[in-house]
């Protein structure tokens, strides 16, 4: 019997890019950068959990079900990844990222919703795979170039064009994304070639597993994280999680089989999986709505701090600081009285606003 390479290898690179999905996810804040890494990396996790299932199974119908929920991963792990690459160099175009995001949620919708997207064909005598045939599945061919190879040559190209101007960090960083995105990329080519009718068993799923991996390694060589705490975190949520959510697929295929329960359970696994990343996603919006007023008087008090320290001249200084303490914590007035050795008492400096002289003493007793 002929081993099932690719159901094993779909279920490396699960276990591979949902741990280092949560790594980044739970251990980066309010970094979009670092945070787009672990939302790519968790849509290559769903596409190896479908593909571990549509894997082991025989039944067309069941086989369509995976496939379906495997290309959650396929149509978004390029959009997260295209993403990153705009932020990471800068050149983040909100209208093209609206229309990345648009197109992404068009061919989600077809992917569920409209049957002739693809067609599936058994292969290797193993499991089904996508078949894709023109003018028929013509939507899905659209899809496959503008994702695969125009939004993705793109921001290739844009990593190529960030690392010839960068250094230090920097451009060691885009050796590494320029390297991940490579093997990302060959990893479901062999899936797409039989597609497309060339046959080829898909050997290439396995590389999926190795692009998170590079990312790791910078994290180790840059320290761009606390790898310790980070895969602390990862580790204890995903026993957590696989234990919690595993239990139901046990129960079902152990008393039930292979049947229709397993889209309400799926589902269920899906959206409880993305439930503590959405509550902290709307929490922190909600934080800083809260938050707005207060958040933008310490950025305030931050800008101040650092003109203060070109300031030389003591009474500019303080007639700076009274003006801008007035201003950003909204009072009436403000002054400030210096210890004087002559007068044997603190004695006026600079107060705020000059028509409010009358508020001020010229001396106060040190006692």
């Amino acid at each position: 019997m002929r081993i099932n390479f690719f159901a094993i290898s779909s279920i490396i690179v699960f276990v591979t890019t949902i741990l280092i999905s949560l790594l980044f996810l739970l251990k980066i804040k309010n970094k979009s950068i670092e945070k787009n890494i672990g939302w790519t990396c968790l849509a290559s996790s769903m596409w190896a959990f479908g593909a571990s299932f549509f894997a082991l199974t025989k039944n067309e119908l069941v086989a369509r079900y995976w496939i379906q929920i495997a290309h959650i991963g396929i149509i978004l792990t390029p959009t997260f990844f295209c993403h990153f690459v705009f932020e990471f160099v800068k050149k983040t175009n909100k209208k093209l990222v609206f229309i990345l995001y648009v197109f992404s949620i068009t061919f989600l919708f077809l992917n569920f919703f409209y049957k002739d997207f693809y067609d599936i064909k058994f292969a290797f005598n193993q499991f089904y795979l996508l078949q894709i045939s023109f003018p028929r599945n013509i939507f899905y061919l659209i899809f496959y170039v503008l994702f695969y190879w125009i939004f993705v040559s793109y921001a290739f190209f844009l990593l190529v064009g960030f690392f010839k101007t960068s250094t230090g960090v920097e451009r060691n960083q885009v050796k590494y994304f320029l390297l991940a995105m490579i093997i990302a990329w060959l990893g479901p080519e062999g899936m797409f070639l039989f597609a497309f009718g060339v046959p080829i068993y898909p050997y290439s799923n396995i590389l999926i597993a190795f692009y998170p991996i590079i990312f790791i390694f910078g994290i180790f060589k840059y320290r761009l994280l606390d790898v310790n705490l980070a895969i602390t975190r990862a580790g204890i949520f995903s026993v957590v999680y696989i234990s919690v959510l595993g239990i139901p697929f046990w129960l079902g295929f152990h008393f039930l089989g292979i049947g229709m329960w397993l889209l309400p359970v799926s589902i269920t696994a899906v959206l409880a999986s993305l439930g503590p990343f959405i509550y902290q996603y709307l929490r922190r919006r909600a934080e800083d709505v809260i938050l707005k007023e207060q958040h933008q008087y310490q950025r305030a008090l931050r800008e101040l701090s650092k003109t203060m320290t070109h300031i030389r001249d003591l009474d500019v200084l303080l007639k700076t600081i009274a003006s801008s303490v007035v201003d950003l914590a909204k009072v009436s007035f403000a002054g400030f009285y210096l210890n004087d050795e002559i007068y044997k008492s603190y004695r006026l400096k600079s107060f705020y606003p000059d028509s409010d002289k009358e508020r001020f003493q010229e001396l106060i007793s040190l006692d």
